[in-house]
């Protein structure tokens, strides 16, 4: 096992660097501008100075996280419903789910969030250990299942099997990080990789050297590891639904910089000498109280001024493609064969609209992760089921007026924000507490709310 344990799954290993990507992406103007020449790359002529007052010059508006937030409120907006049928006693552990002191509405909504971010996310209900003899001794001592978050990164192997002529999951190792007191220093601590081996009735825990740390029997015929798959490729796998979004983003960032220095470059003109000597020119004082003269007649001395008209073209290009990323929000709400917003009308009747499905999966979802934690907190072997409403969008928006908001987000008049917060609404009216000065700051600092200062 020593040799293995850090053994990562090829199809998991090739998305690594995906992965890096959308993380970077979901920490914003950090993740993007703090990564310098990963996402704003410095050209072969320029040296470094130019690059860091280029950089230091460029913004991060960050398109990609509103439209996920912006879809995940959509889902969430009536919350889930926990239905009659789920047992009194889960109820009440749902109400601390994880037990790190979130609900269950926190808990599924992130479980979604992260799936939508990157085609897949995990829950594995867990149980404390407890030094007792039966079940009803650890319901007296409050021990019950909870929920942990796995990401899709620290699924690092997993083997599947049939049953009964279904796929199921047989093996599972999942990478975790625990804190420990630092040998060196009484008051630090460090952290530490493991290796949790989660089989059919039975788990181990291994080191990152591979030594196996502890170990011990389920009970259970089954792996209490759960996934929410948005675009199922194969098992355990998908591909991220909104990676082109994140891709566009970047390319908006990329040429907005290339105009905010031109722009800047051009704002002043400078001056272009000829036939002048190199001893002259180190002696030469440029300014509105200065004079400057010459013995070659032939020698010039001219301003040169950019009259900016590569500034106009990157900005139609930015315009084009902020319409592209919002379209892509917009098709996640619209039917399966839309392509654009403007090929159809945005309906709450749309049964077979992406969203729609991926409601479906997390229901599903949610119901076996339920059905998980009634076994294995011997509340009976029917956790019961959760109703989130269909019904996503409020009232209809037509393709004219989905078209005017992407219109105003492109051009700088809407937020993203206000955008997503009409599409839930189902009408274009700010809500209650909207006020010019807010909206005005939300367009100006969209996605850049915690930027440092240029």
């Amino acid at each position: 096992m020593a040799n293995n344990i850090r053994y990562v799954k090829p199809s998991l290993f090739n998305r690594l660097p995906m992965y890096k990507f959308i993380n970077d992406l979901t920490r914003g103007y950090e993740g993007i501008v703090g990564n310098k020449e990963t996402y704003l790359p410095k050209t072969k002529s320029e040296n470094q100075d130019r690059y860091e007052a280029r950089h230091a010059l460029s913004l991060f508006k960050d398109f990609y996280n509103p439209t996920i937030d912006g879809i995940t409120g959509l889902v969430f907006k009536n919350g889930i419903k926990l239905n009659d049928d789920v047992p009194q006693q889960l109820q009440d552990d749902l109400e601390n789910a994880d037990y790190t002191g979130n609900d269950y509405q926190k808990v599924f909504s992130e479980y979604f969030e992260n799936a939508l971010r990157k085609g897949i996310d995990f829950i594995l209900v867990d149980m404390p250990r407890a030094d007792v003899q039966s079940r009803a001794d650890e319901i007296a001592m409050g021990v019950r299942p909870y929920l942990v978050p796995v990401k899709v990164e620290n699924i690092t192997a997993w083997k599947t099997t049939a049953i009964n002529g279904k796929t199921v999951l047989s093996m599972v190792k999942i990478r975790e990080f625990a804190e420990i007191d630092d040998p060196e220093n009484p008051f630090a601590t460090k952290t530490e990789k493991r290796y949790r081996v989660l089989s059919i009735g039975q788990w181990e825990l291994y080191n990152d050297d591979g030594i196996l740390l502890d170990s011990g029997l389920t009970g259970l015929d089954f792996i209490p590891l759960f996934d929410l798959n948005l675009d199922n490729i194969g098992f355990f796998e998908a591909e991220p639904p909104l990676y082109e979004l994140g891709k566009l983003n970047i390319d908006v960032y990329q040429i907005d910089s290339d105009s905010r220095w031109a722009a800047h470059t051009a704002s002043v003109p400078f001056y272009f000498g000829a036939g002048i000597d190199e001893e002259s020119a180190e002696k030469m004082i440029i300014s509105p109280n200065s004079f400057f003269t010459t013995n070659n007649p032939d020698a010039k001395l001219t301003i040169v001024d950019y009259d900016g008209k590569g500034v106009t073209v990157n900005k139609t290009i930015v315009d084009d493609i902020i319409k592209r990323i919002n379209e892509i929000g917009f098709s996640v709400v619209l039917e399966d064969k839309v392509q654009t917003a403007t090929e159809s009308t945005l309906s709450g009747q749309q049964k077979q609209s992406k969203l729609n499905k991926w409601v479906g999966l997390l229901v599903n979802s949610i119901n076996q992760i339920l059905n998980a934690m009634s076994i294995m907190g011997g509340y009976g072997n029917n956790g019961g089921t959760v109703t989130i409403n269909s019904d996503i969008l409020s009232k209809p928006l037509d393709a004219q007026t989905l078209t005017a908001l992407n219109n105003a987000v492109s051009s700088g008049n809407l937020s993203q924000q206000s955008m997503w917060t009409m599409i839930k609404n189902g009408e274009v009216n700010f809500p209650d507490d909207w006020s010019e000065e807010t909206e005005k700051q939300n367009i100006n600092t969209d996605g850049m709310l915690n930027n440092p200062t240029v």
